[in-house]
């Protein structure tokens, strides 16, 4: 289980992307058997689920949700097309890509780390 915080997880996101819409994040305690974290676009909350989790995965797993905020909230952004596709669609994939670069240039997540993830990036 990470000690990192809903602020923690808050301050990190913003400072890969700033995104133009507010958000909340929330750390929950507890395992989760098919997620390791979640978004609501109705309520722009970030949940992220930490049992069992080390810090980098952690950290990960919020860069994930938080593609899915800027794919709902800030359409056409990373794109010319306006129109969502489905949640793990190619759209969100150039998102998350593109999160997880920021965040690896930025020296938030080691090389050792960054390798396997995109190798399985799907474009």
């Amino acid at each position: 289980m990470t000690n990192l915080t809903a602020e923690y997880f808050h301050h990190f996101l913003l400072k890969i992307y700033p995104c133009r819409v507010p958000f909340t994040v929330k750390v929950t305690h507890k395992r989760c058997k098919t997620r390791l974290g979640s978004y609501y676009p109705s309520t722009h909350n970030i949940n992220i689920h930490d049992k069992q989790l080390d810090d980098e995965t952690c950290k990960e797993v919020a860069i994930h949700e938080y593609a899915h905020h800027l794919h709902h909230s800030e359409p056409g952004l990373f794109t010319d097309d306006e129109r969502l596709d489905r949640s793990h669609g190619c759209h969100f994939w150039i998102i998350y890509a593109f999160l997880m670069q920021k965040a690896y240039q930025k020296g938030l997540f080691s090389y050792k780390y960054m390798l396997p993830l995109f190798n399985q990036i799907k474009y």
